[in-house]
């Protein structure tokens, strides 16, 4: 289930019609793709789309908890060494004329853009001198998900646009969605 709010783009430079769907994540694309699908097929809509179209790789990195225990390493620090190895650590700061600048240590595009090599960066162990490679604890997935999670009161939210053929009127419109958005299954 999601919940639904509607809106329009009143003051121009926005899309006449808008959807918000609001619920479980694993719900609302579905959700949206049936909406845009139903909003495409009624007369005068057009640049029908939804926030969970726009979708791109990202690589999701899951740290085991039992492997690291059993391999002296805290989850936190392979958490650490792998959110360091693909998106860096301020390592100190420089005095610049424009002001203090973060000095940022990375791996270098073509090894952090590769998960296979990820695989490889060593984790210190609560030892302090043994070192285990990220991928004896953790696994690692792509997945797809839009740039940019949109939420509001903490959940989820993908919210549907649409616009109108030479200004057409959306009561005609909003009320066919509204409709249809009443009933079950739906």
């Amino acid at each position: 289930g999601a919940e639904i709010d509607a809106g329009g783009g009143q003051n121009g430079g926005g899309a006449d019609l808008t959807y918000t769907l609001l619920g479980p994540a694993e719900n609302l694309s579905p959700a949206a793709d049936k909406l845009v699908a139903f909003i495409k097929k009624l007369p005068k809509t057009i640049d029908v789309k939804a926030t969970s179209e726009i979708v791109g790789p990202r690589l999701e990195i899951d740290i085991d908890r039992a492997k690291a225990a059993a391999l002296g390493v805290s989850p936190q620090a392979a958490a650490m060494t792998a959110r360091a190895a693909v998106g860096g650590v301020i390592a100190t700061k420089l005095r610049m004329p424009e002001g203090l600048v973060n000095a940022i240590v990375q791996l270098p595009p073509a090894v952090r853009n590769d998960y296979r090599n990820l695989t490889y960066v060593p984790v210190r162990a609560q030892d302090g001198v043994t070192l285990v490679p990220l991928a004896d604890v953790a696994s690692f997935r792509w997945i797809t998900e839009p740039p940019t999670l949109r939420r509001q009161d903490r959940q989820r939210i993908v919210r549907v646009f649409a616009s109108t053929v030479g200004g057409a009127p959306i009561g005609p419109i909003d009320s066919k969605v509204q409709a249809i958005l009443k009933e079950p299954g739906f």
